[in-house]
Order: structure tokens, then C-alpha cells, then sequence
């Protein structure tokens, strides 16, 4: 730390004093550090956010993993021009993205980051339903937006279905997965996807190959605690959160086009009936209804696929797939009533 410390110090001309945030998970990508600068070493909000990359992490974790395999991306790639993803993400979304400040690369492929510090608050889970309409105006914008700079090409698209069957297989024949491999194939045989993980799998490649999917730009790690709520009404404190706007996206290390539906399904976990319901209409109002109307038919039945995936990906730490599996289906009850 006091490597990087001195390093800050020098970029920014001043003395600074950095604060460890604690990992919020074992596999985090990064380590955070809240950056404190001159008088404010002693007293006052930080006015930096340094990222520091955790290799470890990085390479213990089953989403960066299985987003490799998926999007033919590592971590490292994905982070290595910050400039110009954080210019992308602010060309996405109408949401207040964080002020890149520097980016330096290190001796190992990563690449560390130093940001303005965006004071705010995580939503709140048990009702964050005052999110959905800037949540309906992020993803609306981010589906509709061009795809003639994506990374991924229309032959990559087209073996999309392989790609996914390729890594189901390898995550669930993994020796760790033994138990979720037994899960999968005792809860496929009532589902009538057959009794072995071949079966299923072949009939997770045709439910694929049967819809016609549109694509576009995603974060399929998005998870509320990646969000921050302005700061409270008459707060002093600075921040680099667009006024306008009601909520900052800090984490865009995941950005990728994906089929559109895979953020449905994963949107089915990060809300309640009423909140889907919010978040569909507001959705539509921002110009997404087309997009919208295309799921009404394929979505229940991709869904146990991208569930599958998403539970490979461990994007919201649950290890009981039959749990996972086994969540409401909300967008199915919202799209026969709107």
C-alpha cells in the first residue's frame, strides 16, 4: 500500500493518506482504498476512490471465469483501456458514471484506477422501487444503443448457443460441482429436460437455437450494492454525482453486449412482483417496448438456460441451485397484463 500511496502522492502533488475498504467478498476483483488528500487526511470526505486489482480474487472467481469463456474476455482485457471504457459507459447510460482521474498499468497485465470519490448510499434491497424508472432509463438506453463497435461479432453471436453449452459443461462437470450437477439433472427429469447432463444440455443448445436474439449492451454482474443514491437533501458534502441524475453506476468492468434477455432473467432475481412491474412500465416509457414485446415468447423458455448461467456465473452468491432455480417468474405475470 504505501507503494501505491507514494504513487498517488506524486500524481496528484500533494500528501495523501489512503483508507482500506473491507473485501466485500473473498473473490472481489479489486481492493478498494478511499483516498484522502491534503487537509482532508485529517478531517472531511475523501476526495478519491483507488482501485487496486486483486489477482487472487480475480482468479478464484466463477464470473470472471465463466465470462472468459463466454465473451472471449478477461478481466485484464476487459479493464486494460479504463479511459475508454469509462468514455463508453458515459456514451451508454444516462445514469452519473464516476470521473476517471488516472489509470496506471501494472507489471502483471492489471490496472489500477483512481477516481473521484462519489459520496452516496447503496438502495435500499427491501424497497428500492424509487430506483426502477432510472434503472428502466439505463437498460432501455444501454439495449437501444449501436452495436457497430461491439467487441463480439455476428460469427461469435451465431455460436452463441454452443458457447453456452460449452461452459454448462464445464462448470457442472467440474469435481466441486458434483452436488449441483446431481441437483440439475434430479431437477431436469421432472422438468422432462432428460436424466443426464447431455440431455440437458443438448436441450439448453436448442432452446437457444430457436429464438431469434437481439443483443445488446449489458453488465451481467449488476447487482444493487453497484449503485449509489445522491447523498440526503442539504448534505455539505462534495460529490461528483451528476445532480441530475438519481443514481451513479460505479462498477462497469463487465460491460459486453449480450442477448438482452440474459438481463431480464437477471433482473427477475434483483426484484419483487411490484418492483417488475414498475421497472417494465418505465421500461417501455423510455422506448424500450419493442424490445419489450420481443420477449413476451421466448423468454419462459430460455429462461431455465439463463438461470443456468447466471447460477454458473455466481452472480449473487447462491449456492442452493434448486432455490435459484425455483424464484418467481415476475416479467411473464407483467407481460399479460400490460
Amino acid at each position: 500500500m504505501a507503494h501505491w500511496q507514494r504513487f498517488v502522492s506524486e500524481s496528484l502533488g500533494e500528501a495523501v493518506a489512503l483508507e482500506a475498504q473491507p473485501l466485500a467478498f473473498s473473490d472481489s476483483s479489486h481492493q478498494l482504498y478511499r483516498v484522502f488528500e491534503g487537509a482532508r487526511r485529517l478531517s472531511g470526505p475523501p476526495g478519491y476512490m483507488l482501485k487496486i486489482p486483486n489477482p487472487d480474487g480475480v482468479a478464484q472467481a466463477q464470473f470472471w471465469q465463466g465470462f472468459e469463456a463466454l465473451f472471449g474476455a478477461t478481466f485484464a482485457q476487459q479493464t486494460r483501456d479504463l479511459p475508454g471504457l469509462y468514455q463508453r459507459a458515459r456514451t451508454l447510460t444516462p445514469l452519473a458514471v464516476p470521473t476517471l482521474s488516472q489509470a496506471w498499468s501494472t507489471q502483471d497485465g492489471f490496472t489500477v484506477s483512481l477516481t473521484r470519490f462519489v459520496h452516496g448510499m447503496e438502495p435500499d434491497t427491501k424497497d428500492w422501487t424509487r430506483a426502477m424508472p432510472p434503472l428502466a432509463q439505463h437498460l432501455s438506453a444501454m439495449h437501444q444503443a449501436p452495436m457497430d463497435q461491439a467487441p463480439i461479432d455476428q460469427l461469435a453471436r451465431e455460436h452463441w448457443p454452443q458457447q453456452v453449452g460449452l461452459w454448462l459443461r464445464a462448470f457442472f462437470e467440474a469435481p466441486e460441482q458434483a452436488a449441483q450437477c446431481r441437483a440439475l439433472i434430479q431437477w431436469a427429469q421432472t422438468a422432462g429436460l432428460g436424466a443426464s447432463l447431455t440431455s440437458i444440455l443438448t436441450e439448453a443448445e436448442r432452446a437457444l437455437q430457436s429464438e431469434e436474439t437481439e443483443w445488446g449492451w449489458s453488465l451481467p454482474d449488476l447487482r444493487p450494492d453497484q449503485f449509489l443514491c445522491p447523498p440526503a437533501s442539504g448534505s455539505s458534502a462534495p460529490s461528483d454525482q451528476a445532480a441530475d441524475s438519481a443514481l451513479t453506476l460505479v462498477d462497469w468492468d463487465a460491460l459486453t453486449p449480450a442477448p438482452i434477455v440474459l438481463d431480464w432473467v437477471l433482473l427477475e432475481y434483483l426484484c419483487d412482483a411490484p418492483e417488475a412491474q414498475t421497472l417494465a412500465r418505465a421500461y417501455r416509457e423510455a422506448g424500450g417496448a419493442q424490445s419489450l414485446n420481443k420477449l413476451e415468447g421466448s423468454l419462459p423458455r430460455v429462461r431455465w438456460v439463463y438461470r443456468l448461467l447466471l447460477f454458473s456465473l455466481n452472480v449473487l452468491g447462491e449456492d442452493s441451485l434448486n432455490a435459484w432455480l425455483q424464484r418467481p417468474a415476475h416479467f411473464d405475470a407483467i407481460e399479460k397484463s400490460q
